[in-house]
């Protein structure tokens, strides 16, 4: 067996490595030990029920940080010493993860053009492990441990160097999840694994935005191929501004791809782009009047351990991402006070929101409210305020030209939607903030325009409930009963979250709990009172319905990150280890998280098995020469964009007609019964789980179970054991 003496003379004689020294070889030794240390925490880390992308973000960041201790002491021994440690070790991060796009970018693209099977893979493999090692080690060598002068980072570091390198954290992070979705799209339709996420909206809204790309009406919101009951399809209340992302994605992508590659790759890179707007407005948020050096690093951290964080996963294009995103850009603009002009441009920022959902409406109010309340104090704040409130009116006014035909502009009443109800309402409040700026109300005392506040408010909220009386009893006054008093309450997500599961209760409410508590220390200022509202807002409106914690995590994560730090580094009075602050956030994530995954409820494995079975099929097509189908609806959205099908209308509509139909199928007593509601709808399939009780709508087993796997007679086809 060779000694290291004698390797590296035999690495000597080759003319390459001669050149680069006997410190190659060191660091391909400790390049193959930080991926044993990486590969080991992965499975560690899922071992204790964390997620493959926080497991694998954590394994990544544990194996760099050894590998840049073992780098620094062992393999390049001979370098020059930096004039700041931290400075090093972010310069060597940058290049890991800059090597590892590289690595990851030539192994993709090349498996693209080769021919499939295992010797492309392989090749593939070692070209772009060879790329991702050779640029590493001359970026190591060359930028961060040079062996005569200054190092190269220090003369290219901008004054605000830690935020820049720390940018490539998630940047890297980000671009190696969306090539690998990519690689993976562009496989389809010969997949061996089903492509995510699972969830019916995300595939539903791929669906719309084809529709109209390939000619269908785009002012028409419709649902093409649901078979519901005497209609051909089913109108949906979602708007334009997501789907116009997606198309414009889909419109860049080369056009030898079919129309549904384009879409899957827009939908694999838009929300990444989107999480990474976020992440800006909450860093400059946090750093308004809070500008410590750790902020952008603990905002990155928080972010590992955040439901926040799941919205921006390469495909999981959802209208949610992109309103949190907006949320963070309105939370940026009110941190100092407003000029004219940002008050206009938080005002165009709430009128995308409420373009998107009316579910803005609750965000919107509460920053009206707050904003009001400091124009008591300062009567100048009131036109900026009122800019925001016509930059509100006039982008949801030309939102709502956008959607309807004109002539249906002042007609159209439709409330669980963007409709003239709503562009009314915010049009009174801006004329309503006009008001209350004119010399003589502004001149008064702040009692007096208390008064007069109330007053305004008072008459616009008559004016508008005289016109629309029904928009106070909300967004749902006009679907059909049996989606309010049935269906709204079996969906987990649009419950409160105070009565979810502890584990989920636990993930979504530990960092906002801790932001409250900063807060509640904090001195008094204004900053204190704004985001102690803004999270106040956030627990309500997650008590109302779970699926809304964005608007509170955005808040918690933007005040943990601004206070933690300099509240650590006091209370343990070591200023001189800047990264005490994070080794502690660190282990109290580690924490919740071991602490939620202990109290997890156990998953189906046998229904998480069929159901991936059911969603491999279906994107594979294997189902398309069969007639209309039933499935389970939490895969309707797959039906519909991967197949030519009819389906019955899923949990993922508030027609009520069709949720009926699905709630008389899914509650039959007998199979025979099932089957004559089947008939009835000309259902000639039924992709479902037999094995496993199937109570989505029903507490009792389903007619499903005791049914044989194949049934002729039925016509009923089943996936699953």
């Amino acid at each position: 067996m060779l000694s290291e003496r004698q390797a590296l003379d035999l690495l000597n004689r080759i003319p390459l490595l001669r050149r680069l020294g006997p410190s190659f070889l060191r660091y391909l030794l400790v390049g193959g030990l930080g991926f044993l240390v990486d590969a080991g925490l992965l499975e560690l880390f899922i071992f204790f029920d964390l997620s493959v992308y926080a497991a694998r973000g954590l394994s990544m960041t544990l194996a760099i940080g050894i590998t840049y201790f073992l780098h620094k002491n062992f393999t390049f021994t001979d370098s020059v010493k930096p004039a700041k440690t931290s400075e090093q070790a972010a310069a060597f991060v940058g290049c890991q993860l800059f090597a590892a796009a590289i690595n990851y970018g030539v192994f993709c693209i090349l498996l693209a053009l080769l021919p499939a099977g295992f010797v492309a893979r392989m090749f593939s493999l070692c070209c772009g492990v060879g790329a991702g090692l050779a640029v590493n080690f001359v970026l190591l060598r060359f930028l961060v441990f040079p062996q005569h002068g200054k190092p190269v980072y220090e003369t290219l570091m901008p004054k605000n160097k830690w935020r820049v390198l720390l940018w490539l954290l998630p940047l890297g992070w980000l671009v190696k999840l969306s090539l690998a979705r990519q690689s993976d799209v562009l496989k389809w339709p010969n997949l061996n694994a089903p492509l995510g996420p699972n969830d019916p909206d995300v595939w539903m809204r791929l669906n719309q935005v084809r529709q109209w790309l390939i000619g269908d009406d785009f002012l028409g919101h419709v649902v093409r191929n649901t078979n519901t009951p005497d209609i051909a399809s089913v109108e949906i209340h979602w708007t334009r501004p997501l789907d116009a992302l997606l198309a414009f994605g889909a419109w860049i992508a080369p056009r030898d791809f079919s129309v549904e590659t384009r879409l899957m790759l827009s939908a694999t890179w838009l929300p990444p782009l989107l999480g990474l707007v976020a992440l800006f407005f909450m860093m400059r948020a946090a750093q308004k009047h809070f500008n410590n050096i750790h902020v952008t690093g603990t905002l990155f951290l928080l972010l590992i351990f955040n439901p926040l964080a799941a919205y921006y996963m390469p495909g999981d294009a959802d209208h949610h991402g992109l309103l949190a995103m907006l949320w963070c850009g309105v939370i940026c603009l009110v941190m100092r006070p407003l000029t004219v002009l940002t008050g206009l441009a938080g005002g165009v920022i709430l009128g995308l929101m409420l373009w998107i959902s009316t579910e803005a409406l609750m965000p919107i109010a509460a920053v009206y409210a707050l904003l009001g309340f400091f124009t008591l104090k300062d009567s100048a704040q009131m036109k900026p305020l009122a800019a925001m409130a016509w930059g509100t009116f006039i982008v949801s006014a030309l939102g709502l030209a956008v959607e309807y035909p004109l002539e249906e502009y002042f007609t159209r009443v439709q409330y669980d939607t963007l409709s003239i109800p709503y562009v009314a309402l915010t049009f009174l409040v801006a004329a309503g903030a006009s008001v209350l700026c004119l010399p003589k109300i502004t001149a008064l005392a702040p009692r007096a325009r208390l008064i007069c506040a109330v007053s305004v408010a008072a008459a616009a909220a008559g004016l508008e409930m005289l016109l629309y009386p029904k928009i106070i009893s909300g967004p749902m006054v006009d679907a059909d009963p049996f989606v309010k008093d049935n269906f709204l309450l079996l969906i987990s997500e649009s419950k409160s979250l105070f009565l979810r599961d502890a584990d989920v209760i636990l993930r979504h409410l530990w960092q906002p709990l801790l932001a409250l508590v900063l807060l509640v220390k904090m001195p008094q200022r204004r900053e204190k009172y704004l985001l102690l509202s803004l999270l106040a807002a956030g627990f309500v409106m997650v008590a109302v319905q779970g699926r809304w914690t964005y608007y509170l995590q955005t808040v918690a994560i933007i005040a943990i990150a601004a206070l933690f730090p300099p509240f650590i580094t006091a209370a343990l009075h070591r200023v001189e280890r800047p990264f005490r602050p994070y080794a502690v956030l660190f282990l109290a994530s580690v924490l919740v998280a071991g602490i939620a995954g202990a109290v997890t409820p156990k998953t189906d494995q046998a229904k998480a098995e069929c159901q991936s079975a059911i969603r491999l099929a279906l994107q594979t097509g294997i189902f398309k020469s069969y007639g209309n189908l039933y499935v389970d609806p939490a895969m309707g959205g797959d039906v519909l964009f991967f197949t030519p099908q009819k389906i019955i209308a899923g949990n993922y509509h508030r027609e009520g007609q069709g949720l009926r139909a699905l709630h008389e199928i899914e509650t039959a007593k007998t199979a025979d019964d099932a089957r004559k509601l089947l008939d009835a709808r000309k259902i000639s399939a039924v992709l479902a789980c037999p094995a496993i009780d199937n109570k989505w709508i029903s507490e009792k087993p389903s007619w499903l179970k005791p049914v044989a796997e194949f049934d002729n007679r039925a016509q009923l086809f089943f996936v699953g054991r």
